[in-house]
């Protein structure tokens, strides 16, 4: 009977650490960047909000000050490489030790076989069809860490 209490125990254990694991925000690779700042929570979420909005001109799609998150809509760009486009999430939250800031950039590539219209209008109709035909680019961590740099300038 305690073996099986034990057990219960630990899978659910598992089970949690596992739905809190995967509720974060932001991917993986981002938090291993994230910074901890030892200024008030006030003033490192005016500065985050600041750059991302002011400074980098992106457009918010969520922001909540309580939560601690704001996400911007795609920003599409072109260049030698094709059309390409970035997303920002941001999390700030509140840690004994300061403001932990995790900073999150998404860019993609556009395939371009899905300038077809015909496959495109496939692919958007499909599940995921916000990213369909666009391939993820591999994760930037100079990039991030150039913004980290930026906040602490405002700071």
């Amino acid at each position: 009977m305690l073996h099986r209490i034990s057990r219960t125990c630990i899978l659910c254990a598992a089970l949690l650490w596992t739905v809190s694991a995967c509720a974060h925000f932001t991917s993986t690779e981002a938090r291993h960047l994230g910074r901890i700042y030892a200024q008030p929570y006030d003033q490192v979420w005016a500065a985050v909000e600041s750059y991302v909005l002011d400074d980098l001109g992106c457009a918010a799609k969520r922001i909540s000050r309580r939560k601690g998150i704001i996400e911007t809509e795609w920003v599409h760009r072109l260049d030698t490489e094709g059309t390409q486009r970035w997303q920002i999430k941001v999390e700030v939250k509140k840690r004994k030790n300061g403001v932990w800031v995790v900073i999150d950039r998404r860019a993609q590539l556009q395939d371009p076989f899905s300038r077809q219209i015909t496959r495109y209008k496939s692919e958007s109709n499909a599940p995921g069809g916000s990213n369909a035909g666009w391939t993820t680019k591999s994760f930037d961590s100079d990039a991030i860490v150039d913004m980290h740099r930026a906040i602490d300038r405002k700071l």
